[in-house]
Parts: structure tokens; C-alpha cells; sequence
């Protein structure tokens, strides 16, 4: 395994893109008909959404990793962690919307251009404010998400390190 900890990056970022989808998806299913209410969507669709956030998600968590000091078989500070993760799991949730603001923008502008050119200006006004208000909306939304996965990692990786026979806990 690379030094820096690359599988544990990956794996550790599936984990969290699988557990979002989970926890979206989950409370829709028990509430709704989830069939009927992503009908419209396609297999592409959902399969380009939940690999947006599948790659940001293991792209912050690298990140986060490598800042806090996170390597493989190392320890790192519980606080670096919770910091670092925290602040990656705010750019996690800025960078997915970002990714989703921009299909959405290209969605709406297609159809906007097939009915009728005048749409465009109003397509553009609320890209703008949809950019500027639901950067911080997914900023705070991530960051308490990554604050929360940082304190499952902790977790997780102790009990790794305890089910391999390591004996302390830091």
C-alpha cells in the first residue's frame, strides 16, 4: 500500500458517498413511493449524481486525510482530524452542488433554448442566485456532515486497529 494511504482514503470515501445515498434515499423510501417519485430520471442521471458524489466525497476525504496528518498505519490527532474533516466536508458539499448546479444549468438551458431564447436571461438570473445561496446552504450542510463522518472514522479506525491487535487507543 502507498505511504500516503491511499486505500484508506478510498474506502473511507465510498463508505461516506454510500452511507449519504443511504440516508437520503432510506427516509424517501419508508415515506413515499420512491419508484413513482424517480421516474423521471433516468439510469444515467442517477448513476452521474451518485458518481459526482462518490468522487468528491473520496477527493475531500484524501484531502482530509493528508492535512490531518492521516497515514497508513499511523495515528493522527483526534482534533486534526475533526478539524481537517470538518473543513474537507464543507468543500465535499460545495463541490457536489457545484457539480449538480452545473448538469442542472446545462438541463435548463437546453430546454430553454429549444422553447425559446428569451428563457436564457431568467435560466442565468437563477443560476446566480442558486450559485451564491446554495454554496453556503451545501458549505454549512458538509461541513457538520463532515464534522459527523470524522467522528465515525475515529471511531471505525480504532476498532480496526483493535480487531488487528493494536492496543491503544489515541
Amino acid at each position: 500500500m502507498r505511504e500516503d494511504g491511499l486505500l484508506l482514503a478510498f474506502a473511507l470515501g465510498t463508505f461516506h458517498a454510500v452511507v449519504l445515498t443511504l440516508g437520503l434515499l432510506l427516509p424517501l423510501y419508508l415515506t413515499i413511493d420512491l419508484g413513482e417519485a424517480l421516474a423521471e430520471l433516468n439510469t444515467a442521471v442517477g448513476l452521474a449524481v451518485f458518481g459526482a458524489l462518490w468522487a468528491t466525497s473520496v477527493y475531500c476525504t484524501r484531502r482530509a486525510m493528508l492535512d490531518a496528518g492521516l497515514r497508513a498505519g499511523d495515528y493522527a490527532p483526534a482534533a486534526n482530524v475533526l478539524r481537517y474533516g470538518t473543513g474537507w466536508g464543507a468543500w465535499n458539499g460545495v463541490l457536489f452542488f457545484w457539480c449538480l448546479l452545473a448538469g442542472g444549468a446545462v438541463a435548463l438551458l437546453v430546454v430553454a433554448l429549444s422553447e425559446s431564447a428569451d428563457q436564457v436571461g431568467g435560466v442565468i438570473v437563477f443560476g446566480i442566485i442558486a450559485f451564491g445561496v446554495g454554496t453556503i446552504l451545501s458549505s454549512v450542510i458538509g461541513s457538520v456532515l463532515g464534522f459527523l463522518f470524522a467522528v465515525l472514522d475515529i471511531e471505525l479506525l480504532w476498532a480496526a486497529r483493535a480487531l488487528a491487535g493494536a492496543d491503544s487507543r489515541e
